[in-house]
Formats: C-alpha cells, structure tokens, sequence
C-alpha cells in the first residue's frame, strides 16, 4: 500500500470509528489521524470520489455504506490510477441504475432496522425521469423476495386512498454487498455480483 492509500485507509477509518452514522469534522479527523488538514482535505476528496464518504458541508464528512463495506471487509486502498484529472480520455464512470439506487436505499433502512414500502424505496431512489418506477420497483421487490433477499412482512402500511388495501412492507434479510442483484427476466433467475452467484425464482407471484 503506497503512503497516499494508507493516508486514505487512516482518514476512513478514523471517520467510521467516529460513530459512522454522524459527521466528523477536519480537524478532529487531524487530531485522530495525526495527519497535516492539508492532507486530510486531499484524502477525504479521494474518498469521496470513491463514493466511501460524503461531505455534509464545508470541512465535515460522513461515511457512506460502500466505506462501511470496505472497513468491514478489511479492504486494502489503492492509490488508483495517476495522472490528471482532466486527461485526454477520461474514464467513463460506472452508470447508477434505478435498480441500483432502490438497493441502495433498502440497504440504508435495513442500517437502521426499519421496513419499507415501494413507496418509500421511491422516494429515496427516483430522480423524476423514469418512465413507470412503480412498475419497475415491483418487479424488482418480487424477483428479490422470490430469491430470499427480501422478507414480505404480515402487516401493510396504510394505503393513500380509503379503499386500499395498503402497501406491502419488506425486510431486507440478505444483504451481500453495495453491488444490486441483477434480475434477468428471460431466464427466470437473480445474478449477485457481490457473491457471482445465480438464484432461480422460487415463483412468478409475490407480493408487490
């Protein structure tokens, strides 16, 4: 690991033993990593290009889920690719699907053990240009409670109108990783990235 991945991994890891579910200001992340604010700045902006920590606002930051992971899993850093940022032929960066950000948001309520909707996955999840998210998203809840991700709970949150029968609510109960499990249609199976494993559908039902 050179000297600008251990200043990152020092800077993460101060952050998440910090209490990961608050912010954390620059210079107590100085103070715990023995590190100049200069450099701590310069590292925390890597790690936020990572998407391993956020900035709440100017000179305080936050761990995300993925930097959570890392800790976790006992990741080594890398200092990454060198060189400008703005070169000829930057990297394409990975696209963030609608699936993906519904994962994402299920995996921040199971954080803090709460239940959900597809309703409440929407909210967090859609940016207004999707075409039918409540069609998508069910699709998805389904493929993931007949694959074993996802727990449909006995009881329903109320409905918005008076003749409703209410929204589903599911627990998340297999969370492997920040990657989605990718729902392929066609052949009837969920692929996790996280595991590379394939998981057959139980069934075509399921709640909504």
């Amino acid at each position: 690991m050179t000297g600008n991945a251990q200043n990152q991994s020092a800077v993460l890891k101060a952050v998440n033993d910090n209490d990961g579910t608050a912010d954390i200001s620059m210079d107590t992340l100085a103070t715990d990593t023995g590190l100049p604010p200069r450099e701590v700045s310069r590292c925390a902006c890597k790690l936020i290009e990572r998407g391993l920590l956020v900035r709440t606002e100017k000179g305080r930051y936050q761990i995300t889920i993925e930097g959570r992971d890392v800790i976790a899993s006992g990741t080594e850093l890398s200092s990454g690719p060198r060189g400008a940022l703005t070169q000829r032929r930057p990297r394409r960066p990975k696209r963030i699907t609608f699936r993906q950000k519904l994962w994402r948001a299920m995996r921040i309520k199971a954080a803090s053990a709460e239940k959900f909707t597809s309703e409440d996955l929407i909210a967090l999840a859609a940016s207004g240009r999707e075409s039918n998210p409540q069609h998508n998203a069910g699709r998805y809840l389904r493929a993931l409670v007949n694959t074993g991700y996802l727990r449909v709970m006995p009881t329903r949150a109320p409905g918005h109108a008076l003749t409703s029968n209410g929204f589903y609510r599911y627990a998340l109960i297999r969370d492997t990783g920040p990657e989605a499990p990718v729902f392929r249609p066609l052949t009837g199976v969920v692929y996790d990235p996280n595991t590379e494993e394939t998981h057959s559908l139980e069934s075509t039902g399921g709640a909504a």
